[in-house]
């Protein structure tokens, strides 16, 4: 897990969305996945969870005011 934080392409995430790549790049890793296609799949899955998240509160807060 060390080595993956220290990849240049984690650095622009978010620490949440960072922190779930990470987890996802050591899951697709144990499966067998070579470690850059991993990291790179594992990016991808996290930005869409991420902004999928955030999508959720702004709707929610559309809802309640009304819009």
């Amino acid at each position: 897990m060390e080595n993956l934080m220290a990849i240049p392409e984690l650095r622009h995430l978010t620490p949440t969305t960072r922190e779930r790549a990470v987890l996802l790049a050591n899951e697709l890793i144990r499966q067998g996945i070579s470690t850059k296609d991993a990291v790179s799949q594992a990016i991808h899955s996290a930005r869409d969870w991420a902004v999928k998240n955030v999508n959720q509160k702004v709707w929610k807060r559309l809802k309640k005011m009304g819009i």
